[in-house]
C-alpha cells in the first residue's frame, strides 16, 4: 500500500463487491392495476406525492443509491486505469498512454450521457402521447362535452 493506485484498489473491491449485493437487496416493484409500463415504481411516489411523508419508495431510494454506486465505481474505475498506466510507464520507461485512455473514457461517458437524454426525454415524450390520450378519452365519455353532441345545419 505504498501508492494511491493501490489504496483505491482495494477500495475499487469493496465498492464492486457492495454493488453486487446490494443489486440482490432491490425491493420489490409495487404494482397497480392502472399502470402495465411502469418500470422503476413511479407509480407508487406518485399516490404518495403531496400526502404528508410523500417521500421517496424504497425501490427509488435503491436505485438512486445502485446507480450512484455505479458511477462512482466507473469514475474510480477510470482513475484507477489510468494512475496504473502512469505507473507503468514509470518504472518501464515506456510512453505513458494514460491521458488517450482519459479521452477516450471521456467519450465513452460523454456517449452514455447523450444516450441517457434521449431515453428520458423519449419517456417524456411518451408519458404526454399517454396523457393525452387519456384525456381524449375522458372528453369522449363525458356528456356534457359539447363535441359529443353535434349538431348540423341542413342546407
Amino acid at each position: 500500500m505504498k501508492e494511491l493506485h493501490h489504496i483505491v484498489g482495494l477500495l475499487l473491491l469493496l465498492m464492486v463487491s457492495f454493488q453486487v449485493a446490494n443489486g440482490f437487496l432491490r425491493p420489490p416493484r409495487v404494482f397497480v392495476p392502472e399502470d402495465d409500463g411502469d418500470v422503476y415504481g413511479d407509480d407508487e411516489d406518485r399516490r404518495t406525492e403531496g400526502k404528508a411523508g410523500g417521500c421517496l419508495s424504497a425501490r427509488k431510494t435503491w436505485h438512486f443509491v445502485h446507480g450512484l454506486g455505479g458511477m462512482s465505481i466507473f469514475g474510480l474505475g477510470a482513475y484507477q486505469v489510468h494512475s496504473g498506466l502512469g505507473l507503468f510507464a514509470r518504472r518501464y520507461a515506456v510512453t505513458d498512454w494514460g491521458d488517450v485512455y482519459l479521452g477516450y473514457i471521456g467519450w465513452v461517458a460523454a456517449v452514455l450521457l447523450i444516450g441517457k437524454a434521449f431515453v428520458t426525454w423519449k419517456h417524456m415524450r411518451m408519458r404526454a402521447v399517454e396523457r393525452e390520450v387519456q384525456s381524449m378519452r375522458r372528453r369522449e365519455l363525458d356528456p356534457e362535452n359539447e363535441l359529443t353532441n353535434a349538431q348540423f345545419e341542413t342546407v
